[in-house]
């Protein structure tokens, strides 16, 4: 029994060391390959008037969401070639974020209510 213990522990301790050496850039890969799928999954969850994510536990409303959008436009907004140390290869963030919007367009979900800290950004 001490012997399966002791696996696991060295398990979990592999599991979290690799996740401590992954570089910036392995994560800067890892969210240029995700964030399609990211949005989808949002947005299949705002279709199903689901809660978004990080308000799991509170029901379905627009407010959330319109935080939510805010929130991913605001953090992704700045993404760019000299993102990652200037290894950023992908889409840059307003390319990412006219995705998002033309894909909600596409389904007819309402518009984004933008607050002030993306009101300058021409969406």
């Amino acid at each position: 029994m001490r012997l399966i213990a002791l696996l696991g522990v060295l398990i979990l301790a592999g599991c979290s060391m690799g996740n401590i050496l992954r570089s910036q850039d392995d994560f800067c890969q890892q969210l240029n390959a995700d964030y399609r799928q990211s949005f989808e999954r949002a947005i299949q969850r705002e279709l199903a008037e689901e809660p978004p994510s990080g308000a799991l536990t509170q029901p379905y409303s627009r407010d959330l969401w319109n935080d939510y959008w805010n929130d991913r436009i605001y953090h992704m907004w700045q993404i760019g070639p000299e993102s990652c140390n200037g290894t950023w290869r992908g889409a840059s963030g307003p390319e990412m974020i006219g995705y998002m919007l033309a894909r909600r367009e596409s389904l007819n979900l309402p518009e984004i209510k933008l607050d002030q800290r993306n009101a300058n950004k021409n969406l």
